[in-house]
This record gives structure tokens, sequence and C-alpha cells, in this order.
């Protein structure tokens, strides 16, 4: 003869884990903090694009290729804004639904906990109905995050690409300056600075790419 623990239904326990999913809302939590670094560097990019077009207003020898050069700065660090401000407000999303899924992760635990002690296989069933849907709800969590920290990659990659061109122009603006023997050790200035915004801008980027990637490949 069965016993009432024999009768009672079998559930499969959670694919996602408590401790996997405050992984999750960490990595959230560092992609957004990242990306307020960026947004800072692509302020101060247009900043200088900025002080680049007033320069480049004064000069008498190579004014218009100054100027083509700083609106060609100016527009990249728009475009760079425009990336980073996305993704900073995605990931501040991404920090709450993971928030969200480390709190139901943890009614999830609570309930498995509480099923064995429910000797009745009615209310057993219940509780285990209550199980399979907070799973179902968890998996969907879990995988839009995953989904959208992809979508976010794709974006770091974005601004990687348009850094590339800033040290391009980098080139350029050093070229130009040494034509220019009044204003040209301000422009070489400009090219220096520009150029360490860029190398930090990599260092960043780096940074945001290592936590993607251990996000969504652990």
């Amino acid at each position: 003869m069965l016993t009432q623990e024999a009768n009672r239904p079998r559930f499969a326990r959670s694919s996602v884990s408590l401790r996997e999913m405050i992984r999750i809302y960490d990595a959230c939590i560092q992609v957004r903090e990242i990306s307020k670094e960026q947004l800072d560097l692509s302020d101060e990019m247009a900043l200088i694009a900025t002080n680049a077009e007033i320069a480049a207003a004064k000069s008498t020898l190579n004014k218009e290729a100054f100027i083509v050069l700083a609106n060609e700065t100016g527009k990249i660090a728009l475009q760079m804004s425009a990336h980073v401000a996305s993704i900073l407000q995605d990931s501040d999303r991404l920090a709450q639904d993971a928030l969200v899924g480390v709190q139901r992760t943890r009614r999830l635990k609570h309930f498995h906990e509480g099923r064995r002690l429910v000797q009745d296989a009615e209310n057993a069933q219940a509780v285990g109905e209550v199980i399979g849907n907070l799973e179902g709800v968890l998996s969907d969590i879990y995988a839009n995050i995953l989904g959208r920290l992809d979508q976010i990659e794709q974006g770091r990659q974005a601004i990687s690409k348009q850094t590339v061109k800033v040290a391009r122009i980098i080139t350029y603006f050093r070229i130009e300056a040494s034509r220019d023997d009044l204003y040209g050790a301000y422009f070489r200035n400009i090219g220096d600075d520009l150029d360490s915004l860029c190398q930090t801008a990599h260092t960043v980027s780096d940074q945001m790419g290592a936590v993607l990637a251990a996000a969504q490949h652990p």
C-alpha cells in the first residue's frame, strides 16, 4: 500500500537558483555603474569638441580643416552619448528586474522548504502548482535579462566603433596642428586629450565586456 508521501506529486526544482539570480543582479549593477563612466567620457569628448570649434574659428591657416574635425568629433560624441544613455537606461531596468527575480527566487525557496512539511496530498498539489508558476515566471525573467544583456553587448560594440573613429580624427588633428604655427600647440593638446579619453574608453569598454561575458557565460 502506498503511503501519503509516495502519493505526493513530484516537481522539478527551479533551474534558476538563488545564487545564480543574485549573480545576475550583481552583474546588472556593475553594468549600470560602468555605463555611468562611459557617459562621463562621452560628455568630456563633447566638451573638447566644443572647445575645438571655438579655437578653429580663430585659426587663419587651417580654419576649415579644424572646423570639420571638431564638428565630426562632436557628432561622434553625441552618437556615443545616445548609445550610452540607452545602455544606462536599460541596465537600470535590468537591475530592477533582477532584484524582482532575487525576491521571487527567495520566495520559491521558501515554498520548496514548506512543501516538505505538507502532509495532505491535495495541499501538496496546490503548493506544487504555485511552485511551478513561480518557476515559469523566474525562467522568463532570467531569459529576458540574458537577452537584454546581449543587446547591451551590441551597444558596447557600437560605442567601441565610435571610439575607433575618434582615434582616426586624432591623427588628422595632429597633422593639421603641424601646419599651424600659431594654434598648432593648442590643437596638438586637443589631440592628446582625445587620445587619453580614447584609451580610458577602451579600458572601460573592456571592463564592460568582461562583466557581460561573465554574466552570460559563467
